[in-house]
């Protein structure tokens, strides 16, 4: 793994990103080999870590690279085998986006700008 991060192997910091990030609890490693991903634009790279941006409650820049992936773009990430812990600032950030949502959440023809980055989190939140 280390031969491969030092050569700039994308996905090895994608993968070295999450081990970090879920696996050992550690936050700023893990975020640093995420960004690392997107940077260049790896896909799973600039999902993941915007998800988790957006969770954290830094919505701006969470919202700015998610929709480099292109709105409604549907993405599926898996974190199979890993334990991920649900942090307590993503369910009140999910809980304050839900609140803030002005739409008819059922209604997919009257959804709002907010609904598509809410989805996103709810995803996120509820699988972990």
């Amino acid at each position: 793994m280390d031969q491969c991060l030092a050569s700039g192997n994308i996905q090895a910091h994608y993968v070295r990103g999450i081990h970090e990030y879920f696996r050992n609890d550690n936050a700023i490693d893990g975020m640093y080999h995420l960004r690392l991903s997107a940077y260049v634009y790896y896909v799973y790279g600039v999902y993941l870590s915007d998800i988790i941006m957006l969770c954290r409650g830094e919505q701006a820049v969470g919202r700015a690279y998610l929709d480099m992936l292109g709105w409604r773009e549907q993405i599926k990430i898996s974190l199979h085998g890993i334990a991920v812990a649900r942090l307590p600032v993503y369910t009140t950030t999910y809980h304050e986006i839900r609140a803030a949502i002005t739409c008819l959440r059922n209604n997919i023809g009257r959804r709002c700008e907010l609904c598509f980055y809410f989805r996103q989190m709810q995803k996120f939140v509820y699988m972990i």
